[in-house]
């Protein structure tokens, strides 16, 4: 697999992961969107927080009119079921089970559904970070975020720092040092690194150079 083909794949992976996600993460339902957030969180407590889902589901689809007395009963016994589940803090069930029962009508995901959602996203970002690693090994250039490469550059009399990106046509490892080699020769420079931005962000091939202002 040459290095164009292992960005292409990164990027089609973050982009897997994340419709396989976006429809829990950006759902109507606000307690949907919170509880699978807090699943990510928390992963040693997801299987739990899964069951407790589907007992609050359930007793969201059969009071779908509950009034005020009824919904207190209701929220005690969630309550109670979450304090069955060892390190489940109840007070989960204070911040979902209201506005999960005020929206039960629309299409809700199980606790399953959920729990599938957050480990297969972790499972891709996992190997999406895999493939990185192999793409920054074969090819010997460091993939970076130039405005993180810039939060470490000195901040010293007599030191200018920048970024520069590789125009148009720059685009494999061995253009990209040709043309770092060209720009900058010449230049008094204290530090020329060559990098490339992540494939999700367009994946050009930039320098991060420090040179010598003093005069």
């Amino acid at each position: 697999m040459n290095f164009n083909d292992l960005k292409t794949l990164i990027r089609e992976e973050m982009q897997e992961q994340e419709e396989a996600y976006k429809q829990y993460i950006n759902h109507s339902n606000r307690a949907v969107t919170s509880y699978i957030k807090l699943m990510g969180r928390r992963p040693a407590w997801r299987k739990s927080l899964a069951q407790l889902w589907d007992i609050m589901l359930d007793l969201a689809r059969k009071n779908p009119n509950a009034d005020d007395t009824q919904m207190r009963k209701l929220n005690q016994t969630a309550r109670a079921a979450a304090e069955q589940f060892s390190g489940l803090n109840p007070g989960i069930v204070q911040f979902h089970f209201s506005p999960l029962i005020k929206d039960v009508t629309g299409t809700l995901p199980a606790g399953g559904d959920l729990l599938a959602a957050v480990e297969d996203r972790e499972q891709k970002l996992a190997t999406a970070a895999d493939v990185k690693r192999d793409a920054e090994r074969s090819a010997g250039v460091p993939i970076a975020d130039p405005q993180e490469v810039l939060k470490d550059s000195p901040r010293r009399h007599g030191v200018s720092a920048g970024i520069r990106t590789a125009p148009d046509g720059v685009d494999t490892p061995e253009s990209a040092r040709r043309w770092i080699a060209r720009e900058f020769q010449g230049a008094p420079l204290w530090k020329l690194v060559l990098y490339q931005k992540p494939a999700e962000d367009g994946g050009e091939y930039f320098a991060y150079f420090e040179a010598d202002s003093s005069g």
